[in-house]
């Protein structure tokens, strides 16, 4: 065996006499030298030879595991060796772990300083993006432990028009919540965009988590589904939630023309969707005794036609089809629709349920002059501002003239008789 110096020395061989030397065990951390040297000795002379070993390799084994649980092994991470800190000089091929989650570099050279670094992660789990710093040792293989964390998900949510997929929404704001009762909110409530989309970052993966619709874009009603969502491993998660548009009421005021103040029961209206009055949206409605009627649950960004099927008693049918376009973002408008009163009825009185005597001024007018209609909807040329003359009304203007008439004839009368006395 070599001493400290890597000497041995064999004694009281033969002289002219051939031996032949074999290494058997190797110094530590050197391969074995399996050359078989033939030794010649010869009569007065010693023999020397050299007999050189390389240094034995050493293997890098990397083990990848799941962060929070060592014993959930990784299959399908990449690694690659370097000679600098820099990883430009890869030392042989990149390496996957098998469903051990192991894989090893061989033949390295001990003594020497290597760099590994994780290439890609495996399936569902962040990269490792650390640098380590591996030093080899003589005679002496090296192991490291390699942890990744799951990667995190991303929920992806994209609001729409439930009567048109191309119409993404803004404005709607949603909560994410980690249970069903919606009161153990994850992170900040999120508003879709102008792209009709939002996103929730950094979820785990492999739970459930619940999505709710806290308020709609304007215009639209809430969506109150509350949405299960079961994130995985390596998967963002993506959902459409589709919201209606907000039923908009249509309240239908009839009035006096010459009397707004006057509301009148009987009156039968219908709506359509179309200027024909062919498409009926609903039933026919009637107004109450206020003079209104409701039609209710109709489609904001829509045109309705409103049509008088039926006038109130002793008053003229107004046979206009009245144009009304529903706008976004109201939940309710109003419409007033005015009659004539027909003086030509018989049997029929009219109606004052609103109070008229105690609201003129003093030349006869009504003081309250203003179109009750909220809404402005459509045009309706018998508006309650104007005050149109009834049919009937020339025998009393006849009247009132023939009246004054005969009164100036009097007074001159008088005036004459006077001077002559």
């Amino acid at each position: 065996m070599t001493d400290i110096n890597g000497i041995c020395t064999f004694k009281n061989l033969l002289p002219n006499k051939t031996y032949y030397l074999k290494e058997v065990t190797p110094p530590q951390g050197y391969a074995l030298n399996t050359a078989v040297y033939n030794v010649e000795t010869k009569l007065g002379k010693n023999e020397e030879i050299v007999i050189e070993d390389t240094k034995h390799p050493v293997e890098l084994k990397v083990t990848k595991v799941d962060a929070e649980n060592f014993n959930n092994k990784l299959q399908g991470a990449e690694f690659g060796l370097y000679a600098d800190e820099l990883c430009t000089e890869q030392v042989g091929d990149i390496i996957t772990t098998d469903n051990n989650g192991m894989c090893i570099f061989e033949n390295l050279l001990p003594n020497k300083t290597y760099y590994l670094k994780e290439v890609s992660s495996p399936l569902g789990y962040a990269v490792n993006n650390t640098i380590h710093h591996i030093e080899t040792k003589l005679g002496e293989n090296t192991e490291i432990t390699v942890e990744n964390t799951k990667h995190p998900v991303m929920l992806n949510v994209t609001k729409l028009d439930v009567e048109n997929s191309q119409s993404r929404l803004q404005g709607a704001e949603f909560g994410l919540f980690a249970d069903d009762m919606c009161t153990e909110q994850v992170g900040n409530s999120i508003v879709t965009g102008a792209n009709g989309n939002c996103t929730f970052e950094n979820l785990l993966p492999n739970k459930t988590y619940y999505l709710k619709e806290i308020s709609p874009p304007q215009g639209y009603a809430v969506n109150d589904t509350l949405y299960e969502i079961s994130t995985k491993l390596g998967q963002d998660e993506n959902i459409i939630v589709e919201d209606t548009k907000y039923p908009v009421s249509l309240q239908i005021l009839k009035v006096d023309e010459s009397k707004p103040r006057n509301k009148l029961q009987g009156a039968e209206f219908a709506l359509y969707t179309d200027d024909k009055c062919n498409n009926q949206v609903g039933e026919v409605l009637t107004t109450d005794e206020n003079g209104k009627c409701e039609f209710e649950n109709l489609l904001p960004n829509t045109t309705y036609y409103l049509k008088e099927l039926k006038a109130p008693t002793g008053y003229i049918l107004n046979s206009e089809v009245m144009e009304i376009k529903i706008p976004l973002g109201q939940k309710e408008i109003q419409y007033t629709v005015s009659n004539v009163y027909n003086n030509k009825s018989e049997g029929n009185s009219r109606p004052n349920n609103g109070s008229d005597a105690t609201n003129r001024d003093g030349i006869g007018n009504d003081k309250d002059t203003n179109n009750i209609n909220n809404g402005e909807i459509g045009n309706n040329k018998n508006n309650s501002n104007e005050l149109i003359p009834k049919t009937g009304s020339d025998t009393d203007m006849k009247l009132l003239i023939l009246g004054i008439v005969l009164s100036i004839c009097t007074a001159t009368i008088l005036i004459v008789k006077q001077k002559k006395k």
